[in-house]
């Protein structure tokens, strides 16, 4: 994910919101999935995967505000403004 987010500036603002948009959905069925394996299970066999759910989820309600700042326009660049910081 990290590269995936140093690369983002080559590819227009909606293209990356579509892009976040798929991964936030990967991530949700994850969390679901991982739900589900958890339910039936004692608490104290599942703590490892609450942590993992804890960070999934964190992760997908920061995709969704990337991607909501991205479509209301918040946050936008263009290449002549990526241009300028790359240096000469």
């Amino acid at each position: 994910m990290p590269a995936a987010l140093a690369s983002m500036l080559i590819l227009t603002p909606e293209d990356v919101a579509t892009c976040l948009t798929t991964r936030r959905g990967l991530v949700e069925a994850e969390i679901a999935a991982t739900e589900a394996e958890m339910a039936p299970l004692p608490r104290i066999f599942v703590l490892e995967d609450e942590y993992a759910l804890a960070l999934r989820r964190a992760e997908a309600e920061w995709l969704r505000s990337v991607v909501d700042d991205l479509r209301s326009g918040a946050l936008w660049w263009d290449l002549s403004l990526v241009k300028g910081f790359a240096g000469p």
